[in-house]
Order: C-alpha cells, then structure tokens, then sequence
C-alpha cells in the first residue's frame, strides 16, 4: 500500500517486485540507460529482448526463465557494469511449463480432494431395540 499524496489515504499497488527484479531496477537506474538504449545494445551483441520484456522484468511482473534469456541477463550484468553472476543469481526456479506443470497442477487437483472414509455403520432398529 502507498499513500496518495492528495487524500493522504492508502492505495493499493500492483508491486511484484523480486530481488532480482529490485537489483536489476536498481542497475539500470544507476547505469542511466533507458529501456530502449539497453535494448539495442543486447542486439548488438545478437541478443533480440524486447523493451517490454525488460519491463516486466524490473518491474518483477515475470522473470527470465528460458536459455535465452537467461543469456541476456548474462549480457545485462555486463552492460549494466555488475559483478558476472550478480543478477542472474537472484532468479528464482522455472515455473514448470509442459507436461511437467499440466503433471503437478493434476496432483495439486488432486490433494484437493476430501479423503474418502468409510462411513460408520448404520444402527437399525429392531422393534424397539436397537443394534449397529
């Protein structure tokens, strides 16, 4: 929550920021590059990232996951003058993709569930008199 400057009340945000989304903000702002120019110079090193893609990934809205652009994470640290490692080593694990997520949301359905018991048995009444 933040805090509006005119009503002086608290409104939501939409921060997904992760260290690794924070490190990388905090690179590019210290480097005074723009998205645009960071992006140019990864294609001209053979590495095609769109702008969009850099913004979601300061903003912490998704994150590098596959080779390529784990590669481009790899370029930024040095464009952006940090230590080799120092940003890709804030990524989180892949989301599954595949067979592998379609495998664990199926088990997570699955744990779901209410475990099935056998009910007790019934009592029956016999004339008044009653037995289980």
């Amino acid at each position: 929550m933040t805090v509006s400057p005119i009503q002086g009340q608290h409104a939501p945000t939409d921060d997904h920021s992760t260290p690794f989304s924070r490190e990388l903000r905090a690179a590019i702002k210290a480097s005074g590059l723009g998205l645009d120019r960071i992006q140019v110079r990864l294609r001209n090193r053979g590495i095609p990232i769109s702008v969009t893609a850099l913004s979601y990934w300061q903003s912490g809205k998704r994150q590098p996951e596959r080779a390529r652009s784990i590669s481009a994470v790899r370029a930024l640290e040095e464009i952006l003058g940090r230590p080799a490692g120092s940003l890709v080593r804030l990524l989180e694990p892949p989301r599954p993709r595949g067979r592998a997520a379609r495998n664990a949301q199926a088990r997570r359905t699955t744990s779901r569930q209410p475990e099935r018991t056998a009910s007790p048995p019934q009592a029956k009444s016999f004339g008044g008199l009653v037995t289980p």
